[in-house]
């Protein structure tokens, strides 16, 4: 949990992230003219010219510090006890004033560029977490005690009125400057007032006393990966894309203990088939008839049995929050039959009744094949019409000459989500 020093810290972290990305750009950048390079300064001292300085820089001032009204009686999740008289931490939004300064009082062309380029910095980086500030920003101070806590910094350019930002500079006693407001949100600081019992009001029943261990660390899902099912050298790519016996890999932390892995509503937890540490599972996505194109949810649950004795039952006691990925078609072969006039796409959730269907292939136009998906039985409800993983097209709704052997784009889309590999040569069946 953050302590007291949580303020500063995340002002040192918005001081490095701007002079991470704007010093390379303004004094090495070699598409710039060498009039255009300059060297800047980050301040974070209340806004005024500095006449003594002849450094353009821009200004980050923390102007004000409220309490995040939503947060203010809400524990941390996976911390306390419910049964306890509590102090929720303090949980506290920082305001900021951003401004630009050129070399002189009167170097707006500076000023403005700056004030442009700062803000693209906070717009690009709206949520801040250990990995973009290591990873992307490559910073190496990352022990600021604030990484750990629950809720991830958020910048949001506060959109108040000139009235609101001409009092500020009133209250500053300066002249006004153009200058623009951001909130971050939100930072906890854990008090340490100890958390009392109530007393009970009775002797509960005379039954066999039992006690559960609940996990303290709620699991956290920080990034999800995928390597495809013909890559023969596993190469892990970071792609929010998978199709049907891809290996879905979850990075994140605490997943230990007795978890379960559900994708959409599906538990896959047997499809796991490594394990790393407590930030790291890998699995396979498995043929199941509920996992169809489209959007997927990702959740780690963790359930425990709780109940009367000899009744227990099994209880989920805390879930992570959601990862995403896109579940798509997989073409796996191309094939034509000239015997028959048509042509066959073999894979994996090619086509569905139940959802929007199309392909293309070179460069023909959208070829829709509801006309072709066979559609369930309304006088039998209990015949269902599975998702097919081969569709056929008739030769007449291919405009042009394929050839056998020859290398054609394939593309299938279903339900909003396309193939990944759409390069496929064209077999002839004998």
């Amino acid at each position: 949990m953050s302590d007291p020093d949580v303020i500063f810290n995340v002002t040192t972290i918005l001081k490095e992230m701007l002079n991470a990305v704007l010093k390379p750009i303004f004094a090495n950048d070699p598409d710039m003219n060498d009039s255009d390079k300059f060297d800047i300064n980050i301040t974070i001292s209340p806004p005024d010219y500095d006449s003594s300085s002849s450094k353009k820089r821009i200004n980050l001032f923390l102007y004000r510090v409220t309490e995040n009204p939503y947060l203010k009686n809400q524990e941390i999740p996976g911390t306390g006890n419910p049964g306890s008289y509590g102090h929720p931490p303090l949980s506290l939004d920082l305001h900021y004033l951003l401004v630009a300064f050129g070399d002189s009082e009167t170097d707006a062309y500076a000023a403005h560029r700056l004030l442009g380029w700062a803000m693209k910095v906070f717009y690009d980086y709206p949520i801040i977490t250990e990995g973009i500030y290591k990873s992307t920003l490559r910073l190496e101070n990352s022990d600021l005690g604030i990484w750990d806590q629950f809720e991830k910094l958020k910048i949001v350019l506060d959109p108040i009125s000139l009235e609101d930002l001409m009092k500020i500079w009133t209250a500053l006693t300066k002249p006004y400057r153009i200058s623009v407001a951001y909130t971050v949100s939100v930072v906890q600081i854990e008090g340490d007032r100890k958390r009392t019992l109530p007393r009970p009001l009775g002797e509960g029943p005379q039954i066999e006393a039992k006690v559960y261990g609940i996990p303290s660390c709620i699991p956290r899902i920080e990034e999800i990966h995928v390597y495809r099912r013909f890559d023969q050298n596993k190469k892990e790519v970071n792609a929010l894309y998978a199709s049907i016996g891809d290996t879905l890999i979850i990075l994140g932390k605490n997943f230990l203990g007795d978890f379960r892995v559900i994708l959409g509503t599906v538990d896959v937890t047997d499809e796991i088939n490594f394990v790393r540490d407590d930030r790291r599972i890998e699995l396979i996505v498995p043929d199941r008839d509920e996992l169809q194109p489209g959007q997927q949810s990702v959740t780690i649950a963790f359930k425990m049995k709780m109940g009367k004795l000899h009744e227990e039952q099994e209880h989920i006691i805390s879930n992570s929050n959601q990862g995403i990925f896109i579940l798509t078609p997989r073409v796996d072969k191309f094939v034509w039959y000239p015997n028959e006039k048509v042509f066959r796409i073999f894979g994996s959730r090619l086509c569905d009744p139940r959802m929007e269907c199309m392909t293309w292939i070179g460069d023909d136009e959208m070829i829709p094949l509801e006309k072709y998906i066979p559609q369930d039985n309304p006088l039998d409800p209990n015949k269902k019409i599975l998702p097919s993983d081969s569709i056929t097209i008739p030769e007449v709704l291919v405009t042009g000459d394929l050839t056998a052997g020859t290398i054609y784009l394939v593309r299938v889309r279903v339900n909003g989500a396309e193939n990944i590999e759409i390069k496929k040569k064209l077999d002839k069946s004998q």
